[in-house]
């Protein structure tokens, strides 16, 4: 499958992403990237490769943005904008961290962050995903 497309007069780009949380002293901490090119807070997340799933392209994006393996705990729902006219549907999937490690795409990523969620839902550029990370805490219990 082709990751732009839908019809050759509707192309639709395709992605997915994470949001990967771990429990913190305070509560859980949501891990958040600084893109450099872009000057922004975002959740990890990339376009799907040639036949990729997107579960797999979710995971694949965390590792490469943030250098951390996860595991997929449940859908989360889509967001939707454009770049350069073209629509961009990108697919959340809430993880959780199974292992620690560094940074793979550092030409794309300045940094990733353990921040409160309170913190990360301040600090996200985009309105769409700090409705994902609300969505990806509710109901979630410690302990």
């Amino acid at each position: 499958m082709n990751p732009v497309t839908s019809s050759p007069e509707a192309p639709v780009i395709l992605a997915a992403g994470g949001v990967l949380y771990r429990p913190g002293g305070a509560g859980e901490e949501v891990l958040v990237i600084h893109r450099k090119r872009y000057d922004d807070w975002t959740l990890p997340k990339g376009k799907l490769k040639d036949g990729e799933p997107f579960v797999a392209a979710a995971l694949r994006e965390v590792k490469e943005e943030t250098g951390f393996v996860a595991s997929v705990n449940k859908y989360l729902g889509a967001i939707g904008y454009e770049v350069n006219g073209v629509p961009k549907a990108v697919l959340f999937w809430r993880m959780s961290l199974v292992e620690e490690g560094e940074i793979e795409d550092r030409a794309e990523v300045a940094e990733a962050v353990w921040m409160p969620l309170h913190i990360a839902v301040q600090r996200l550029s985009y309105a769409e995903e700090r409705a994902v990370v609300l969505r990806a805490s509710e109901g979630v219990r410690y302990g």
